[in-house]
């Protein structure tokens, strides 16, 4: 296996449990407070692109950490879902229309507009949870932790994707890293001005 190879395992490692943290987070608090409803639904819509992608280009690191990413963004919605007593079809039919929508643009235009397409929900969900991040009344909901995986995965996926040539990681990895460190820093100022006990550090 090449060092390329190995960074996309690293990378695909990152991906694989990059929801994790928030998911456990709002299992065990039972707090979705500060939690955004469309980050979560465009980081489903996220992992349900990339996921097709990995199909498309015969990418396994591409592929089956976005399964996993999937069904932890959907554990997250689905408690975000039933929490704040949203319908069900609102929350969920658009994460699977769109995410069907990045596949078949990527199947038939291509890698590059695949990635302009597979930026939109990622920088969505980021500029709305930076949003409230700075906004909500009460940010005790949100991980500290998943929000540092995130930065970290888009630089472990910009380490795999430089040297592999894959345009469309570049063209998206570069700014979703830019945009989850401005959502790190958002809730170490929130925190800074009004700390949270914080029960459970995940």
């Amino acid at each position: 296996m090449s060092v390329i190879d190995l960074l996309g395992w690293l990378a695909a490692v990152f991906s694989a449990t990059l929801s994790l943290p928030q998911a456990v987070r709002t299992a065990v608090t039972g707090s979705v407070a500060g939690l955004s409803q469309v980050t979560w639904q465009m980081a489903t819509i996220a992992g349900m692109a990339w996921a097709g992608h990995g199909v498309v280009v015969g990418v396994p690191q591409l592929l089956w950490p976005n399964v996993v990413m999937v069904v932890t963004s959907g554990v997250v919605l689905a408690q975000i879902t039933v929490k704040r007593r949203l319908p069900v079809v609102r929350v969920w039919a658009p994460v699977f229309a769109l995410g069907a929508l990045a596949i078949g643009c990527d199947v038939v235009l291509g890698p590059v507009a695949f990635a302009v397409l597979a930026f939109i929900p990622g920088a969505v969900g980021q500029l709305t949870q930076l949003r409230d991040t700075r906004n909500a009344a009460d940010t005790s909901g949100i991980s500290m932790v998943g929000l540092l995986m995130q930065f970290f995965t888009q630089v472990a996926w910009l380490s795999y994707a430089l040297p592999a040539g894959e345009l469309a990681v570049i063209c998206v990895a570069t700014p979703m890293g830019v945009l989850a460190l401005a959502n790190v820093l958002a809730l170490q100022a929130r925190r800074r001005v009004a700390p949270v006990r914080e029960p459970v550090a995940v």
